[in-house]
């Protein structure tokens, strides 16, 4: 489909249920000449997932938080080395 990076995707509640992208990685590439992601992790309450992402190709990650339901970037958090929900 011409896409590089993989689209992480759910079906939530029963395998017939819609289609819901958690992260697209294609989207999130855009704005970067690099772009890796290294790990995804969704919250606790599903409605967040949680990445990291190497953006300059030098192993140096940025953590990132984002609102599923919204689509929303909540935060993002430098020179992190791993990510996991409390």
């Amino acid at each position: 489909d011409g896409t590089a990076f993989p689209i992480y995707c759910r079906r939530k509640g029963a395998m017939d249920a819609p289609e819901e992208i958690v992260l697209d990685q294609n989207r999130l590439s855009q704005k970067y000449s690099y772009f890796d992601v290294t790990q995804c992790k969704l919250s606790p309450c599903h409605s967040m997932v949680a990445y990291t992402a190497d953006t300059t190709g030098e192993e140096l990650y940025t953590g990132f938080v984002r609102d599923i339901i919204r689509n929303k970037q909540l935060c993002e958090i430098k020179s992190v080395v791993s990510i996991e929900w409390g």
